[in-house]
C-alpha cells in the first residue's frame, strides 16, 4: 500500500510554524540573557550589589549597610541572585531575573488583547514586541533591574489577577489567593518606593471596581469582602517593613534612608510644588516630540475607544479609562520625583505599551467589521516581530548572539575580561591582595560603586558613596544640611567594626581636609601607590609588615642559575653591562611563590623581573625599574608607568604571593602585577652594568594571599 504524500507531509508542514517560534523565542531569551549580563550592571544595580555584599559580610539590615531611600524588596532581589549563582556568574542571575520580569509584561500586554476579545495571535505578538522593547531596545530602563522597572512589574501582576478574562474562579481558595497575592503586590511597590503611590492608586481602584464586576462570584466571598481584602493585604504589605525596624531591627537605619533621605532628594532641588509641575509639563512636552509615533498610536486607542464605546463591554470600558489614567499617574510619578533621567521612564512605557496594544485590538476588530479576514497570523507575529527588532535597534541582538556563541561558562568569561583590565586595575588587585583576601573591608573616598565589586571587597562602611558624607544630591544642590546626623559618628563606628587595612582614593574625588577621612588617612594610612586614576594606602602596621620586613636569608645563586654577563659577588651578583640578550643572560631566581626577596641596587642601572609560565600557555609578564621610573608590562602591552625616586644606592624588594607580585623601590610600590601565569621568577638587567648587593629572601607578608 501507498501511503499518500500529503499525509506523511502535513504533520510535518503543520510543525514547522512550532519549531520556527520554538527557535525564535529560544534566540531572544538567549540573546537578551547575553547581552542583559552586559547591561545590568549599571550605576544603581551595583550599588545595591555593594548594600548585599556588606550586608552579607558584616551581617545586620540593608539599612544599616548602606544608605537606601527604597523599599527593602531591591536589595533582596540582588541577594537573591547569589543564592543560585557565583561571584563570576552574579550578573547571569540578575539577567535572568529581567528576563522573567520582561516575559511578565509581555503576558501583560496579551492579556490586554484578551480582555479586548483580540484574536490569540495578536496576544502573542504583543507580547513579543513588549518583551523585545524591554530587554534589546535601546531605552536606558531596558535591561536593567531598576526600582521602577520593579514596580510596573507588580503592578503588571495585580492588574492581572484582578481581571480575569472569563470571570473569577467559582474555588474559594483560588480566588481569595488572587486578591490576596494583588494586594501583596500593590503594597509592595509604594513600599519600594513612595512615588508609585500614584500608579498604584489607578491599578489598585481599577481592581476595587473590577471586583464589583457583575461576573465576579470570588468564590461566594462577597464583593465588599474582596474589596476589604485587597485594601487590608495592600496596607499590611507597605507597613511589614516600617513595623518589623520598628519592632525589631534599627528603626532609626531604616527611617534615615527610606524616607529622611529620600525627603532630602525631594528637597535639595530648590524647587516649590508649581514649579515641579511646570518642569514636568516642559519635559512632558519634550519626551512628547521625540516619542510622536507612539503618542499618536496612544491618541489613536483613546479615540477609537471613544467611536466604539457603546460596542465594548463594562470591563472594557473601565480598561479605557484605567490605560490612560495609569499613563498620567505615571507622568505625575516623575514629576514628583523631579527626575528626569531617561531610565526613569519605564513608569509611563509600560502603560503607553498597553494602549498601543489595546490600538491594534481595535484595529483588528475595524477590519473585521468590514467583512474582512486577516489570514497568516504566523505571517503577523513574524512581522511584529521583525519590526519590533529594526525599531529598537538590532545591535543588542547581534551582541547578544555573538556572547551566546562564544560562550565557555562564567568561569571562562570571568578569566577573559580580568585579562583585559587596565594596568591601574591590575596594580590595585595586585596590592590588595597581598595585604588582604577577597570579601575583605576596604576603605574608599568615590562616588562611584564599582572600586568594591571591581577589587573583590565589601565597602568598610555603610556610606558607600562619599556624597552622604559631604550632602551631595544627585540632581540638586549640595549643603551639609543634607547629611543624615550623626553620620560621621556611625561612619567612625563602621570603620573601628571593620578594621580595615586599605584605603582607596579617586583622583576624581579630592579628600577634603579637616574631615575625619582625612584625619584617618594622614595618621593611621600611609600612600604606597599612586596612579593617575587612583591611589592606594595602607594601615601603618601593615606597611611596616610590607616594607620594613629586610631580615631574610643570605641568597646565593646555585651553579648554572646565571647566565652570560652575571657574575656573583660575596652578597649578590653583578652584570657587567655587556649587550643584553634576555634569553640568555639571566638570573634564575626560581619559584619566590610566597616569598619576599630584597636587595640594593648599585650604580643605577636599572634591573627587571620576568615571571614565566613554564608550560608555554601564557605571555611573559615583568616589572623592571629604568632610570627613575618603574614599568609593569607585558611583551605586547604596557600595563603601567609610574616614576620612583632613585638614589644610586636603591633598596629594592620583590614580593609575590600566588596570583600577584608587587615591586618596592625605596619603600614606594612602584609596580606591581596580578594574574601571574606562575611564580616563577628570572632577573635580568635593562642593559647597564648594575650590582646586586645584599641580597635576601624570607616569607611574604602573612594576611593577604600568603
Amino acid at each position: 500500500m501507498t501511503v499518500s504524500s500529503t499525509a506523511t507531509t502535513s504533520p510535518v508542514r503543520r510543525a514547522l510554524p512550532l519549531a520556527a517560534a520554538g527557535a525564535a523565542a529560544t534566540v531572544l531569551v538567549v540573546a537578551a540573557w547575553c547581552w542583559i549580563e552586559q547591561r545590568a550592571p549599571d550605576f544603581d544595580p551595583q550599588y545595591a550589589r555593594d548594600i548585599v555584599e556588606r550586608s552579607l559580610r558584616f551581617g545586620g539590615t540593608y539599612y544599616e549597610n548602606g544608605i537606601h531611600n527604597k523599599g527593602p524588596l531591591e536589595p533582596f532581589l540582588y541577594e537573591v541572585a547569589t543564592w543560585f549563582t557565583s561571584d563570576e556568574g552574579y550578573w547571569f542571575g540578575i539577567s535572568a531575573m529581567i528576563v522573567a520580569a520582561s516575559a511578565l509584561l509581555g503576558y501583560v500586554a496579551a492579556h490586554v488583547v484578551r480582555l479586548l476579545d483580540g484574536p490569540r495571535w495578536l496576544g502573542i505578538a504583543a507580547g513579543a514586541a513588549v518583551y523585545v522593547h524591554l530587554t534589546l531596545s535601546g531605552a536606558d530602563y531596558a535591561g536593567v533591574l531598576y526600582s521602577r522597572n520593579m514596580t510596573v512589574a507588580l503592578l503588571g501582576i495585580a492588574f492581572v489577577l484582578l481581571t480575569p478574562r472569563d470571570g473569577w474562579p467559582t474555588a474559594r481558595r483560588r480566588a481569595t489567593l488572587r486578591i490576596l497575592v494583588a494586594g501583596a503586590c500593590l503594597g509592595l511597590a509604594v513600599q519600594t518606593l513612595q512615588t508609585a503611590t500614584l500608579t498604584v492608586a489607578v491599578v489598585g481602584l481599577f481592581g476595587l471596581v473590577a471586583l464589583g464586576d457583575a461576573r465576579a462570584r470570588h468564590g461566594a466571598v462577597g464583593v465588599a469582602r474582596a474589596r476589604l481584602r485587597l485594601v487590608a493585604v495592600a496596607a499590611i504589605t507597605l507597613l511589614a517593613a516600617p513595623t518589623y525596624y520598628l519592632v525589631i531591627g534599627s528603626w532609626r537605619d531604616f527611617w534615615d534612608g527610606w524616607w529622611v533621605y529620600g525627603r532630602y532628594m525631594s528637597q535639595a532641588t530648590g524647587r516649590s510644588l508649581a514649579e515641579q509641575l511646570g518642569l514636568g509639563w516642559h519635559e512632558h512636552y519634550l519626551w512628547l516630540g521625540s516619542h510622536a509615533p507612539l503618542v499618536l498610536a496612544c491618541v489613536a486607542f483613546v479615540g477609537l475607544g471613544a467611536i466604539r464605546w457603546s460596542r465594548l463591554t463594562s470591563p472594557q470600558r473601565r480598561l479605557h479609562v484605567a490605560l490612560p489614567a495609569w499613563y498620567v499617574a505615571g507622568w505625575f510619578e516623575i514629576i514628583l520625583t523631579q527626575r528626569y533621567s531617561s531610565h526613569y521612564y519605564v513608569v509611563v512605557a509600560v502603560p503607553a505599551a498597553l494602549m498601543v496594544t489595546g490600538l491594534g485590538c481595535h484595529v483588528v476588530a475595524l477590519i473585521a467589521d468590514a467583512g474582512l479576514r486577516i489570514r497568516g497570523s504566523a505571517r503577523w507575529i513574524a512581522l511584529t516581530l521583525v519590526v519590533s527588532l529594526v525599531w529598537s535597534g538590532t545591535s543588542s541582538l547581534v551582541t547578544g548572539i555573538e556572547v551566546a556563541s562564544g560562550y565557555h561558562g562564567v568561569d571562562d568569561l570571568a578569566r577573559a575580561r580580568a585579562q583585559g583590565r587596565d594596568g591601574t586595575a591590575r596594580s590595585v588587585q595586585a596590592v590588595l591582595d597581598l595585604v588582604g583576601r577577597r570579601g575583605d573591608p576596604m576603605l574608599a573616598w568615590t562616588n562611584y560603586p564599582w572600586p568594591y565589586l571591581d577589587f573583590d571587597r565589601v565597602s568598610a562602611t555603610r556610606f558607600i558613596w562619599k556624597s552622604f558624607l559631604m550632602g551631595e544630591i544627585y540632581l540638586g544642590r549640595t549643603d551639609l544640611a543634607f547629611v543624615l546626623p550623626g553620620s560621621w559618628a556611625r561612619w567612625a563606628e563602621d570603620v573601628e567594626e571593620s578594621s580595615p587595612v586599605v584605603a582607596l582614593t579617586d583622583a576624581a574625588f579630592a579628600v577634603p581636609p579637616g574631615t575625619p577621612f582625612a584625619d584617618l588617612l594622614s595618621t593611621d594610612f600611609a600612600q604606597v601607590l599612586t596612579t593617575p586614576t587612583l591611589s592606594v594606602s595602607l594601615r601603618r602596621d601593615v606597611l611596616s609588615a610590607l616594607v620594613g620586613n629586610r631580615d631574610g636569608a643570605t641568597w646565593a645563586p646555585a651553579a648554572g642559575d646565571l647566565g652570560p654577563g652575571w657574575g656573583p659577588t660575596a652578597t649578590g651578583v653583578t652584570y657587567a653591562g655587556a649587550e643584553l640578550d634576555e634569553t640568555t643572560s639571566i638570573v634564575r631566581l626560581g619559584d619566590l611563590r610566597c616569598t619576599r626577596l630584597d636587595a640594593t641596587v648599585f650604580g643605577g642601572g636599572g634591573v627587571s623581573f620576568h615571571v614565566l609560565d613554564p608550560n608555554g600557555e601564557s605571555e611573559v609578564v615583568e616589572m623592571f625599574v629604568t632610570g627613575g621610573e618603574a614599568v609593569s608590562r607585558s611583551p605586547n602591552v604596557e600595563f603601567l608607568r609610574l616614576p620612583v625616586p632613585r638614589t644610586g644606592a636603591d633598596e629594592i624588594s620583590l614580593i609575590v604571593g600566588t596570583g600577584s607580585a608587587v615591586l618596592l623601590v625605596n619603600g614606594i610600590i612602584g609596580a606591581a602585577l596580578t594574574l601571574l601565569p606562575s611564580t616563577q621568577v628570572e632577573l635580568t638587567s635593562t642593559g647597564d652594568a648594575v650590582e646586586l648587593a645584599n641580597i635576601r629572601t624570607g616569607p611574604a607578608p602573612t594576611g593577604g594571599e600568603c
